[in-house]
């Protein structure tokens, strides 16, 4: 199972899954904390221009040529809008980096967004923003147009339902007619935005139909979708669209492969592509792009000459006279089944392809290479070789201590796991930020993909679930995998042995390399383990395990929502608790914590679970030095997909709150 989809599932299963009832106890003390990494986020450039290449630039989402030829750059991890330059530097058009929908009347640069999902321009030098998503406290999503002038000042120019309609994924279609109105695609429809705030669907019935028969390709039936008759009456499902010299629309069915067009007479056509129900495959370079297969299409635009440019999966594309061709043929950062397909897509003022791909922005220098050109892999993560309190930290989904009182932790997007040492001071120690698989090597110039729980050995190891395998670092920081599989959270005993929740089973690995099954038939199901049956046997789904200094292990298991005990026979011997964990751990005294699904802490005893107050929000725990707890937190005053992380050192006493300063 590649990667990608490994983390999909799992974080779709701890997503998604609720909370079932369990005993009701008093909560434990209010703990003492002491925030120990994690400084409140803010994008460097607001201030002033920042050189590209040092940019943190977080989901560029979306690409334009403004009229002087500069680059514009919808970044929607950082709610901002930015201006590329051809002296390589980067300024904020838009956007004071808060997400919230507000500012209309005043400098674009002290207005705030919700989601830039889109960017367009008109002739007049204003461009156009497709403002549209929730911000974490509003009750609503919002949607508006908004349009920057030359003279910097902001103004929304339609919003509501008429402007986005029902659309799927906003902000795939977005563009600028010629005379300077924006043109939105929705769900089926594709719509122009009047000078009145109104809306003129210019494409789509309201219906979508397929090509293809049988979806063999041999019996082709165009007249479901409405080719050679009015646009306004065709079947369609509008992704990415754009405007030829000419005005003639185009538009890419990503979910059908095909590319269509609506000429300057409003009739619609199929100009490539013979739908995805036909075989998936591509045609060759040299086909008539009006009879060729695509497998998919994603963005366009038009360069100079005339050549429209369109992604292919991983690919770009070209159709030029009717013909298909190749602009960019191989996986443009990272490795294969790594990399993100680009979204956002322009031609330069040297009419060089560029796309957004990650949180880099890049532009093509041949058929099979890149140069990045905006971005440094960074996004909301920094201060490296600096004090740990002044340090930006995103993303943290793992965290573990070593005996030393060192704290390691991974940036599950930003591809790295980085050290806070005893002495208060952070750096990165393994991934350069760019996503991919490395195989052995340096640590800390390997690449990593979406690293996720971390254990720390006595001996100064440390035990990474990512890239679809466990990694080991030894304590010189080189890199090998060490198990592979899907993996869901590791541990470690005592004696060093290394437990991998995987799925539907837990292994252990021992300290030199053998690997036997614990626990789990490797099947998961739906029937509850039973008391007294070898582990072996019984259906599990594990999502976290913890080992106590006795050497029983315990299972978080996501189906049935409990947590069981394994002892070291290797028998079930009871089910310890009803609680839906995502995380356990278990301190050097052998008492047992759980995150649960709502993002609390739970201290948990045989048939009893306790809210610990004042915890809330947690995404990752481990025990900490000198009997603390370690805990990751996301930022609540943030949009949640994006949020800032923040770690701190807990004290919990069952008496009162003792408060622990770490200098």
């Amino acid at each position: 199972m590649p990667a990608a989809m490994v983390f999909t599932t799992v974080r779709t299963i701890l997503a998604f899954l609720v909370i079932v009832g369990f005993p009701s106890f008093s909560a434990e003390a209010q703990p003492g904390t002491e925030l120990i990494a994690g400084a409140k986020w803010e994008f460097p450039g607001l201030a002033g221009p920042i050189v590209a290449l040092h940019a943190p630039l977080g989901n560029p989402n979306f690409l334009a040529l403004a009229s002087n030829g500069d680059l514009l750059i919808a970044d929607v991890g950082n709610n901002i809008v930015l201006r590329l330059s051809a002296d390589g530097t980067l300024r904020v058009v838009a956007g004071n980096g808060m997400q919230a929908y507000s500012g209309d009347g005043g400098p674009a640069t002290d207005a705030s967004l919700v989601n830039p999902v889109a960017i367009g321009v008109d002739n007049e030098g204003n461009f156009y923003i497709e403002d549209f998503g929730e911000a974490n406290l509003m009750a609503d999503p919002v949607c508006g147009i908004r349009r920057v002038s030359p003279d910097g000042t902001i103004s929304t120019i339609a919003s509501g339902a008429a402007t986005c309609g029902t659309q799927f994924i906003p902000g795939i279609g977005f563009t600028v007619d010629p005379a300077g109105n924006p043109v939105v695609a929705d769900e089926h429809f594709v719509r122009r935005i009047n000078a009145d705030g109104s809306s003129t669907t210019i494409a789509g019935s309201g219906s979508d139909a397929s090509v293809c028969d049988g979806g063999d390709g041999a019996n082709l039936t165009p007249s479901p979708i409405g080719d050679g008759g009015p646009a306004t009456s065709a079947a369609l499902s509008p992704g990415a669209i754009a405007y030829d010299s000419a005005g003639n629309l185009y538009i890419a069915e990503t979910l059908h492969a095909r590319i269509r067009k609506v000429d300057a007479n409003g009739i619609i056509s199929t100009i490539a592509g013979l739908g995805s129900d036909c075989p998936i495959n591509h045609s060759p370079d040299g086909a008539n792009a009006s009879s060729a297969k695509i497998d998919n299409a994603g963005g366009l635009t038009f360069g100079p000459d005339g050549v429209l440019y369109f992604n292919e999966g991983l690919h770009v594309r070209t159709v030029t006279n009717g013909t298909l061709g190749t602009a960019l043929t191989k996986p443009l950062l990272l490795l294969p089944g790594h990399t993100p397909a680009p979204t956002g897509m322009a031609i330069d003022r040297s009419g060089a392809l560029v796309l957004t791909q990650g949180d880099r922005v890049v532009r093509a220098t041949s058929i099979n290479s890149t140069e990045i050109i905006a971005g440094n892999g960074l996004f909301r993560s920094g201060g490296d070789d600096g004090p740990a309190r002044l340090a930006t930290v995103y993303d943290v989904m793992g965290i573990a201590a070593d005996a030393a009182g060192n704290v390691y932790f991974t940036e599950r997007d930003g591809n790295r796991v980085r050290k806070l040492s005893s002495d208060g001071v952070v750096s990165t120690i393994a991934g350069t930020g760019i996503g991919g698989c490395s195989d052995g090597g340096p640590a800390v110039s390997a690449q990593l993909f979406l690293p996720y729980s971390i254990a720390a050995d006595v001996s100064g190891g440390l035990y990474i679930a990512a890239c679809d395998a466990v990694l080991h670092i030894t304590p010189d920081g080189v890199m090998t995998a060490i198990s592979q599989g899907l993996t869901s959270d590791v541990a470690l005993d005592p004696q060093g042995n290394l437990y991998v929740a995987t799925l539907g089973r837990v292994v252990r690995i021992s300290p030199n390399g053998q690997t036997t099954p614990i626990a789990g038939t490797g099947i998961p199901g739906a029937n509850p383990p039973g008391v007294g049956e070898s582990a072996l046997h019984a259906t599990l789904s594990p999502s976290s395990v913890a080992v106590d200094p006795a050497g029983n292990l315990y299972l978080a298991d996501q189906i049935t929502q409990s947590i069981w005990v394994v002892n070291p026979s290797g028998t079930i011997t009871s089910k310890y608790a009803d609680l839906n964990a995502t995380r356990l751990i278990t301190d050097a005294t052998g008492k047992l914590y759980a995150i649960g699904v709502d993002y609390r802490i739970y201290r948990v005893q045989p048939g009893r679970v306790s809210p610990i107050d004042g915890l809330a929000n947690v995404v990752a725990l481990a025990a900490g030095p000198d009997n603390t707890l370690l805990i990751v937190r996301q930022r609540l005053d943030e949009d949640p997909l994006h949020a800032d992380s923040e770690i701190s050192a807990v004290t919990v006493s069952d008496r009162r709150p003792v408060r622990r300063v770490i200098h």
